[in-house]
């Protein structure tokens, strides 16, 4: 298992406010579970607070992923409650 999720209890990490904060969620949760091999990002769920949100993670995927093919996790925005 990856230091990332080994050992018990809660995890907390953090962006500092000046870094862009897709790109750097983007490259750590591949970073992070790269090595769990190629299905793990998919099988993630990230919640975002709205769909521009959404869009703007999934863009930062394909920007991270530098060219390679890449199956991005479930990025769902909680600010659209009516469509599903």
């Amino acid at each position: 298992m990856i230091a990332l999720l080994a050992g018990e209890g809660p995890r907390w990490f953090n962006i500092p406010a000046h870094r862009p904060f897709v790109h750097d969620l983007a490259r750590g949760l591949l970073d992070a579970l790269s090595p769990l091999g190629p299905e793990a990002l998919s099988q993630a769920v990230v919640l975002t607070p709205t769909r521009r949100g959404a869009r703007a993670l999934a863009d930062a995927f394909i920007a991270a992923a530098g060219g390679r093919a890449v199956l991005p996790p479930q990025i769902r925005p909680l600010g659209d409650l009516d469509e599903g």
